[in-house]
């Protein structure tokens, strides 16, 4: 019998492992979600990009945006809209959590 273990556990040893690394790596990531709005109102039209990822979302139609699986860490959160202005704000990113933002665009005038 454990001879047949010898023989079997080096073989299952790569399986193994290849069925526990997305389980490992969603551990290092986790969400930010949020909404983009000016005054007591959400602004639809908003660009939500974290620069140091290089990633960018436009917020939907009811001011929300989401970034998912975002590396542990803390990131500047920048959202803009050409008829609204800029929101700046920092989000620390724990393991398998989510983040909840709410950015505060200020109305700027032509």
């Amino acid at each position: 019998m454990r001879s047949h273990l010898v023989v079997w556990l080096p073989r299952a040893l790569p399986l193994l492992a290849a069925l526990a690394l997305p389980f490992s790596l969603s551990a290092q990531t986790g969400d930010i979600r949020g909404v983009v709005m000016v005054g007591e109102s959400t602004v639809a039209d908003a660009d939500v990009t974290i620069p140091a990822l290089g990633r960018t979302v436009r917020a939907d139609g009811a001011g929300r945006f989401a970034f998912a699986a975002v590396p542990v860490g803390t990131y500047l959160v920048e959202a803009e809209s050409a008829r609204w202005g800029r929101s700046v704000a920092n989000a620390q990113v724990q393991p398998g959590e989510t983040t909840d933002l709410t950015l505060h665009l200020e109305a700027i005038f032509h």
